[in-house]
């Protein structure tokens, strides 16, 4: 028998051989072997040297990462029975288990930590990159001091599945780059619910900061993200922690942006409207001084359902609700009055008169309002 399948296995190697001979692209020649995957599976399994055998090493890794890539659990299997290692690196930066976590392949994934890949590997930022059909990464220029596990490079991409599976096999939700970011830190930065929430029940820890400075609550503040943020704050992270490089609190960088959820969500877990950073900026303060730019020059809002003054006008009256002092002066003498009137926004001055601002304070150049 054993002669037999052997038989089945050159027969094999000749049909796909010479089917991938008139394939027009590498691409196309891949994915006609990911069709045939089971005969190379048979081949080895029975031990004829046939196609994959007469692959170089080279020619292996190469097709290992090119089938991770596209999703062929297959090809891959049948690549690591045939002795490619499932820690290969592609160029030296890249494991298989990045390229998986990063694509959301998650039969990929599996199959490359039952064969034992390193979940704790890490590459370079930008190392995985889109060009001409080569493993891409959609993420930012190559940074060489920011370094990404495949649990952070999963996180950031949203696939909670391979998350999962990480974590099961032993990803520490902890790690952090060399930047001090985390997996934690990555979901919430680009608004990942059900990772961030993946990360939490796995004792991913929300205090944890990076070398700005900035926990994953603030990341999730900075960038608007509301889903994210109310499950930090259901986590116990805290809304009033100073980030080290500015001393701005998560409501700051909210209000800054002028997500009116963000705000109202961080009100609601009593953060402070009137605590004060080292330019002797509040919430309100910051509120009102990007409103004024944000209107000028008409830049796109965070929340496109609403334009920048009607946003940054439900800030203000969420901060004045809770308590914030109107009548606070920046560095400058600035009050929160003086800024909203630069970008022209009636609904906010109205809101910040109303309040009871003072119209008679004056900046450091004497202006009142």
């Amino acid at each position: 028998m054993p002669h037999v399948h052997n038989e089945f296995g050159y027969l094999a190697d000749e049909l796909v051989l010479e089917v991938m001979r008139r394939m027009p692209s590498l691409y196309d020649r891949w994915n006609m072997m990911h069709c045939c995957a089971r005969f190379a599976t048979i081949q080895t399994a029975s031990g004829a040297s046939g196609l994959l055998g007469d692959l170089t090493t080279a020619q292996r890794e190469q097709n290992a990462f090119t089938a991770t890539m596209h999703g062929h659990d297959l090809l891959l299997n049948a690549l690591l029975m045939a002795g490619v290692s499932s820690r290969t690196m592609y160029r030296n930066t890249v494991t298989l288990l990045m390229v998986a976590a990063k694509e959301g392949h998650l039969l990929c994934v599996r199959a490359l930590l039952t064969a034992g890949s390193d979940v704790e590997a890490s590459c370079c930022r930008g190392d995985l990159f889109y060009r001409r059909g080569e493993i891409g990464f959609p993420f930012g220029r190559h940074q060489q001091c920011k370094r990404d596990t495949a649990l952070m490079i999963a996180s950031k991409c949203g696939h909670v599945l391979c998350v999962g599976a990480l974590l099961v096999a032993g990803s520490s939700p902890n790690t952090a780059s060399p930047d001090g970011s985390t997996a934690l830190m990555s979901a919430a930065r680009f608004g990942q619910y059900l990772c961030t929430c993946a990360l939490l029940e796995a004792r991913s820890d929300p205090h944890m900061v990076d070398d700005d400075g900035k926990t994953a609550l603030m990341h999730a503040a900075l960038h608007g993200h509301v889903s994210c943020l109310n499950a930090l704050l259901e986590a116990g992270s805290d809304p009033n922690f100073l980030e080290d490089y500015d001393d701005d609190t998560p409501l700051m960088l909210a209000a800054a942006i002028g997500n009116d959820q963000c705000v109202n969500a961080l009100l609601a877990a009593r953060a402070d409207p009137n605590k004060v950073n080292h330019n002797s900026d509040t919430a309100l303060l910051l509120a009102a001084d990007e409103m004024a730019g944000s209107v000028r020059s008409r830049a796109l809002p965070v929340r496109p359902d609403k334009d920048p003054g009607m946003r940054y006008h439900e800030c203000l009256i969420a901060l004045i609700n809770a308590g914030a002092d109107l009548n606070k002066q920046d560095g400058l003498g600035n009050t929160a009055l003086h800024k909203a009137l630069k970008g022209g926004c009636d609904l906010c001055v109205t809101a910040l008169i109303d309040a009871g601002s003072d119209l008679e304070i004056r900046n450091e150049h004497g202006e009142t309002a």
